[in-house]
């Protein structure tokens, strides 16, 4: 087993640093000169669109199975704020040192664009179901670039990096987590999680989205009202914290010992698993929504990026810096546990175990419905899990991936933690290559709808797209009137 984990860890650093890496930031930096910045320039527009409009009802049919913007932003958010903000954090301070948050906060700065780019293109390819709407990258690939092999392939990487794996990362977090705090065994906790997930899975994309729109709430603003009460107890080191961020980024001690590599790495790595900007997974809650102009669910998912980034990231990662405890001597969520129990005592590993559940369990049931959007599209069919119009076959499809996801949570709780971050890596690698690479092939679209929005917003008006604004594809977009 340990060389079958040194070749795994060999081979996804050495797509990560070939490869990843350098399509990653490429795509950033093109996406946000071509919008000429557009996570600054319009971030009051998302804010806008998010809190002092109705979008939450905006463009409502009177078909009440369609899930609103505002809900479709809290399904993509349940994922963006699950482990990777606290336990994701916590590995790339314990494996990169604390430079690595610097550069979780540097690439969620220019990938914020990226969320813009893929969840717009997820809505304007988006197709049309009896009762709602269902799309991602598999369908942008297959109508926008006509490319089904590609589409194929992303839709297999991601069932297995999403539904699978991460999935797995999940719920092995919650077992390490309930495990030091109330000394549960580990199986316990795994068929604990097969039970509850598979009620939330079993009841579609509505139980999926009325569930986490409660729990995701609940779980940040806990979380959060914790984290301020540490940091305003500790102000006084705020500049040191910062100074130690900074120093171990830049740091000449990091560079002459080759560990200048190991920690932007490590930082970018965690900077995408928090928050999924250009990995091509938000794409498919950003599809099932009702909006006028692609563009505005694009502009929200990006304030997601920014909510998952720079704040719950960065209380994490300042819990652990405050906290002054070894990072070299604990990794992932148990960082977080012992470092929060130094100023809030012995419940604080209990507080983080019922808050890794809440993250954990509402990003386990997202990511589940990610990967069956992609299921259906496999089979071919426009069904979905609320559509009892599915054939014999569509159905045993179906149940058997919804067994095999919930088999992964299962075996989640009893996987070693290096082996389950390292296929998460190496598959979280292929999935954003080829998500990034469809995103550049497509990209004269974006900017087309891009340019639209902004046009319609100079003059005063509420964006609405049609698609005969783009006769040449419009017969692709199935989702929009004239």
């Amino acid at each position: 087993m340990q060389t079958f984990i040194s070749l795994l860890n060999f081979v996804q650093e050495w797509i990560w640093t070939y490869f990843g890496f350098t399509i990653l930031i490429v795509c950033a930096l093109y996406f946000s000169v071509k919008t000429k910045f557009v996570q600054v320039r319009l971030l009051p527009e998302m804010v806008r669109l998010m809190f002092f409009t109705d979008i939450k009802n905006e463009n409502k049919s009177d078909n009440s199975a369609t899930i609103s913007p505002f809900q479709a932003f809290i399904v993509s958010l349940s994922s963006r704020v699950g482990i990777g903000s606290i336990a994701g954090v916590a590995t790339a301070i314990s494996v990169g040192g604390p430079g690595a948050v610097f550069w979780m906060w540097l690439m969620a700065f220019f990938g914020s664009a990226l969320a813009v780019v893929e969840s717009s293109l997820s809505q304007l390819y988006k197709r049309r179901g009896k009762s709602n709407y269902f799309g991602g990258p598999a369908y942008y690939i297959l109508y926008g670039l006509r490319k089904r092999w590609l589409s194929i392939l992303f839709s297999i990487l991601i069932i297995l990096d999403i539904a699978f794996f991460a999935n797995s990362a999940q719920s092995n977090t919650i077992a390490l987590a309930f495990s030091a705090a109330f000394d549960l065994p580990k199986y316990i906790t795994g068929i604990m999680l097969f039970l509850l997930v598979g009620f939330a899975i079993f009841g579609g994309i509505h139980r999926i989205a009325k569930i986490t729109e409660t729990i995701v709430p609940t779980m940040v603003i806990l979380y959060l009202a914790v984290a301020l009460y540490i940091i305003v107890n500790h102000i006084d080191k705020s500049l040191l914290v910062f100074h130690i961020i900074l120093s171990n980024a830049f740091g000449i001690g990091e560079f002459a010992a080759g560990s200048l590599g190991t920690i932007i790495l490590m930082g970018i790595k965690r900077s995408l698993f928090c928050n999924e900007a250009g990995e091509g997974t938000a794409p498919h809650a950003a599809a099932t929504s009702e909006t006028s102009h692609p563009l505005k669910q694009g502009l929200i998912q990006a304030l997601g990026v920014f909510i998952s980034s720079f704040i719950v990231c960065s209380c994490t990662a300042f819990i652990i810096l405050f906290s002054g405890v070894d990072f070299h001597q604990y990794n992932g969520i148990e960082l977080v546990q012992m470092a929060i129990s130094k100023d809030i005592g012995l419940l604080g590993k209990e507080f983080i175990a019922i808050i890794i559940f809440l993250c954990a369990f509402g990003t386990i049931i997202t990511y589940y419905f990610y990967g069956e959007s992609n299921v259906l599209f496999l089979l071919k069919t426009n069904a979905n899990s609320d559509n009892k119009t599915m054939n014999n076959s569509e159905k045993f499809a179906l149940y058997s991936y919804r067994f095999i996801v919930l088999f992964f949570v299962l075996l989640g709780t009893l996987m070693s933690l290096e082996l389950t971050w390292l296929l998460l890596d190496f598959f979280m690698a292929l999935l954003t290559i080829c998500n990034l690479f469809a995103l550049l092939l497509l990209s004269k679209q974006f900017l087309f709808i891009f340019d639209d929005y902004i046009q319609q917003i100079k003059h005063g008006h509420n964006p609405v797209f049609h698609k005969n604004k783009m006769p040449k594809i419009s017969k692709f977009l199935d989702a929009w009137k004239q």
